[in-house]
C-alpha cells in the first residue's frame, strides 16, 4: 500500500491552487477598480454640489443689476456675480473674487471641480 501523494498529483494540485489564486487575485483587483470608480464619481458629485451650492447662495444674496454672463469665443465665457468670476475651462470650474483682473488668482474654493 501507498501513503502519500503521487509526484502527478502534486503538480495537478499545484496547478489548480494556482488558477484559483490568479482568479481570486483577478477579481479582486475587478472589485477594487470598480469601488475606486466609484469613490471618484461621489467626489465629483459633492464637489459639484459643494459649487451649485455656492453659486446658489451668491445669487440669493445679489441684486439683478450685480448679475452678469461675458460672452467670448465659445471656451471663454465668464459669469459675475457680484465681484466673484465664474469660468468653466476644461471642464474645471475657475473661481475668481477680484473682479479688477479676471485672470490674476484662482481661487481654490472650486479649481479642484
Amino acid at each position: 500500500m501507498n501513503r502519500g501523494f503521487a509526484l502527478t498529483e502534486f503538480i495537478i494540485s499545484i496547478i489548480i491552487l494556482s488558477l484559483l489564486v490568479t482568479i481570486g487575485f483577478t477579481c479582486y483587483n475587478h472589485y477594487i477598480a470598480k469601488i475606486t470608480g466609484i469613490i471618484d464619481e461621489l467626489q465629483v458629485q459633492g464637489n459639484v454640489r459643494y459649487a451649485a451650492d455656492f453659486i446658489n447662495n451668491l445669487l440669493i444674496e445679489s441684486a439683478p443689476s450685480d448679475i452678469r454672463i461675458y460672452d467670448g469665443p465659445s471656451s471663454s465665457n465668464k459669469l459675475r456675480i457680484g465681484k466673484t468670476f465664474f469660468q468653466l475651462i476644461d471642464n474645471e470650474l475657475k473661481v475668481n473674487h477680484e473682479i479688477t483682473n479676471p485672470s490674476s488668482r484662482d481661487n481654490p474654493l472650486a479649481s479642484y471641480i
